[in-house]
């Protein structure tokens, strides 16, 4: 089945072979059917927020046939014996089917993603930007990390990251460190703006397409213009680096940062949901 698209998901594994806590052989389930891999599912266990983030692959010839029942009941069991108790699937808007079947197994809508993006081939009038921006520099890891925490712990589907969680994404985005903006007031950071090229299949697609990975402002530091005053540099910095267009992902319930997103021009391109299961109801 190699090379094939499959209906109920993308293909999974490799990007998690990088994780620190990510067992090949413990968090990944295989299906044959005649000595041919007809399924596949994998589990990401996240500990530190007591969640599993699981994902599944089934051949559209198999459908019906509990494949896809007998994948989620392993990575589920699996997340439970970890210590997780909540399961979370994400799916997008438009795999009606899967989002069913999502719903047949017991899991519920949780939240909806934006993917949101603007175009930058058009008229541009830079800001002025009176702040000091700075890039965090090769070795920042922990202090990203610091920085990351602070601002997004507590918010939904967030999980603190460690520095080798930080470079694990790092190079799961073939991110350069001087595309990462640091803001600063009164000499403290308090906020930041992770970009790099757009990556499909561990590869980038197009230099000139570029995603806004992580943004963030202390809340404390919030209401005063600084994240717009971010924001706009970032978008000036993509600029000068050619960029045709800026993509990000957004939790619809965060008005303010999409009041932000679309009074630049940024549109609404695709929608995802995410699906959750209590894993300790039987």
């Amino acid at each position: 089945m190699k090379g094939e698209v499959w209906q109920g998901g993308s293909p999974v594994v490799k990007n998690n072979l990088g994780r620190s806590n990510y067992s090949l052989k413990n968090d990944l389930f295989i299906a044959e059917l005649n000595r041919r891999i007809v399924g596949i599912a994998d589990v990401t266990i996240e500990l530190r927020v007591a969640r599993a983030i699981i994902e599944w692959f089934v051949h559209p010839a198999v459908h019906r046939k509990r494949v896809g029942r007998e994948l989620v009941k392993y990575v589920c069991e699996r997340g439970r014996e970890k210590g997780a108790r909540v399961a979370h699937v994400c799916i997008p808007e438009e795999d009606k089917f899967t989002r069913n079947f999502a719903v047949e197994l017991g899991f519920s809508q949780a939240r909806c993603f934006l993917g949101m993006e603007i175009d930058l081939t058009g008229f541009f009038q830079p800001v002025p930007v009176s702040m000091c921006i700075e890039h965090f520099r090769a070795g920042d890891a922990a202090l990203l990390a610091t920085v990351q925490n602070r601002i997004f712990t507590g918010s939904w589907g967030f999980c603190p990251n460690s520095p080798d969680d930080i470079r694990y994404f790092f190079r799961l985005t073939q991110s350069k460190w001087q595309d990462i903006l640091m803001i600063r007031e009164n000499e403290r950071i308090v906020g930041y703006s992770w970009l790099h090229p757009v990556i499909r299949e561990g590869k980038a697609i197009e230099k000139r397409k570029w995603r806004l990975h992580m943004f963030g402002i202390y809340t404390e530091f919030q209401g005063k213009g600084l994240g717009k005053k971010l924001f706009q540099t970032s978008l000036e910095y993509v600029r000068k680096r050619e960029a045709t267009s800026l993509e990000l992902t957004v939790d619809s319930e965060n008005t303010p940062a999409i009041h932000l997103y679309k009074s630049v021009g940024f549109k609404v391109k695709s929608r995802a949901f995410w699906y959750e299961k209590d894993l300790l109801l039987k």
